[in-house]
């Protein structure tokens, strides 16, 4: 298998930054709308230059795509999202809306992350159209910035499961069409419908055009970006909270199962462990948390199953969302909220996390480990939806999850040095890696904007290298990789 050379990687890259002047035009046409004329200012020769480059780029370098190698697509992806990265925090710079480099590369990171975290102390400060920007990264990176490459852009001509499997969110990328371009498209597909259907509704039970839309793109894409500054508890309303909390279990809900629903009906979801297993998560920490809302602090009991349902959902689904001041909820409630870090969407979700699936099998594992005590002879695979899992599959699982433990106790380490508690340390480290948003805090005045550099540059790394499942950014940093010629 042929290797793609520089001026390959380069001609992609093009492509990913002309996709990425496109997408500028919706801020651009947001502060047309609303006169905000010192942002088109900036904005619009920063964008039109941005095309010209790119095009200029794609169309000199005549060399054609070919197959490319696991090590090739580790970099390809990796190389997009900074590159992505660094355009979505140039729009933030350039227009004033974050003049700080850091702090803009910061809030990029969690946009296109879709971890929701912000670096703003005040969101409604900045521009309307910065704000939708800001949401539309998570769109964006949701479903993968070079998914959507490999979607639109067939003519592109190079193999693309390598690529898709190093950035798609899951343990696997399953194709549900032979070609992995026309797999793309169904997910996209699927993907858009959702947002559109969101803001059909949440249009119809009060909210603008504006509010409809931002809140749409970050529940789609698991983010969490607000336009407001309490987030949705801003509304005040149970119908906007439960039409979010439908459509953030659906992003949160293997997109695969959607299509293939089409054919076989409800049966696909009821006969999926991943899906029974995060419903059932669902229902029981929901259940429980609103229990505990309503016994302790005294909320009605439609506030509480409200709330309580909303914040395990947004927590499950790493949306990040929050519809209530969840830092000052009984004990309780947290640790429950808590162990949901631990959890994450499904596979091929645009959902962050270990996910469901992996903890599904460790689950089963950890089964198998006890019956093997009591009958050491028996030989007991571990089955998933009527399938064997692999001793291989098993042991990927597991390495998984352990980088996965050891890089957020790395970036716990990092972030302690700010002098904040551990605990509080441990969950910013982790809602970080696992693209979650939502953080648990003891001082109550604390805003992430007063962080040194180098905490903010490692939170940055940590929702990069989450959201590309650890092992596509780790992968590039080991020798072997380089010198094996055949990977």
């Amino acid at each position: 298998m042929k290797f793609i050379r520089t001026g390959k990687i380069i001609k992609l890259c093009a492509t990913i930054s002309f996709m990425m002047s496109l997408c500028l035009i919706l801020p651009i046409f947001t502060a047309f709308y609303y006169k905000e004329f010192f942002v088109v200012s900036k904005l619009l020769p920063f964008t039109i230059g941005l095309c010209l480059i790119s095009l200029l780029l794609f169309f000199l370098i005549k060399e054609k795509y070919t197959a490319i190698s696991k090590r090739t697509a580790f970099f390809i992806v990796t190389l997009s999202w900074i590159i992505s990265a660094i355009i979505s925090c140039a729009a933030f710079v350039i227009t004033g809306a974050i003049p700080s480099p850091i702090d803009a590369f910061f809030e990029s990171c969690s946009g296109l992350s879709t971890t929701g975290i912000t670096i703003l102390n005040d969101v409604e400060a900045i521009p309307k159209s910065m704000n939708m920007w800001r949401a539309f990264l998570h769109w964006i990176g949701g479903m993968g910035i070079l998914v959507f490459a490999v979607a639109i852009l067939p003519s592109l001509k190079f193999t693309g499961q390598s690529v898709a499997s190093a950035e798609a969110p899951g343990p696997s990328f399953e194709k549900v069409s032979p070609k992995v371009s026309d797999t793309a498209k169904i997910l996209y597909v699927t993907y858009s419908l959702f947002t559109v259907l969101e803001i059909i509704l949440l249009m119809l039970s009060g909210l603008s055009l504006y509010d409809s839309v931002i809140h749409s793109f970050s529940t789609l894409g698991t983010g969490g970006f607000s336009c407001y500054n309490d987030s949705i508890g801003h509304f005040g309303s149970p119908l906007v909270s439960t039409i979010i909390i439908f459509f953030m279990f659906l992003a949160g809900t293997n997109f695969n199962l959607f299509f293939f629903s089409i054919k076989d009906g409800i049966k696909t979801f009821m006969s999926s462990t991943e899906f029974k297993t995060y419903l059932s998560i669902t229902l029981l920490v929901s259940f429980a948390v609103g229990m505990i809302l309503f016994l302790k602090t005294h909320e009605t009991p439609l506030n509480a199953a409200v709330n309580g349902t909303f914040q395990t959902v947004s927590f499950l689904t790493t949306t990040g969302f929050s519809n209530a001041n969840f830092n000052i909820w009984p004990v309780a409630s947290k640790a429950l909220l808590f162990t949901l870090f631990f959890i994450g969407g499904s596979s091929t979700s645009t959902a962050g996390g270990i996910k469901i699936i992996r903890v599904a099998v460790v689950l089963r594992l950890i089964k198998r480990g006890i019956e093997t005590r009591l009958h050491p002879e028996a030989v007991k695979p571990i089955r998933i939806d009527k399938k064997n899992v692999s001793s291989t599959s098993v042991s990927l699982i597991l390495s998984f999850i352990f980088l996965y433990v050891l890089i957020a106790f790395i970036g716990s380490l990092v972030i302690s040095l700010e002098n904040h508690s551990s605990f509080s340390a441990v969950t910013l480290s982790m809602t970080c890696i696992g693209n979650i948003g939502p953080s648990f805090f003891e001082n109550a005045g604390f805003k992430l904007a007063d962080f040194n550099m180098l905490s903010k540059f490692t939170m940055s790394l940590l929702m990069i290298i989450g959201r590309l499942e650890l092992f596509t950014i780790i992968m590039l940093m080991l020798p072997k990789l380089w010198r094996d010629k055949k990977v």
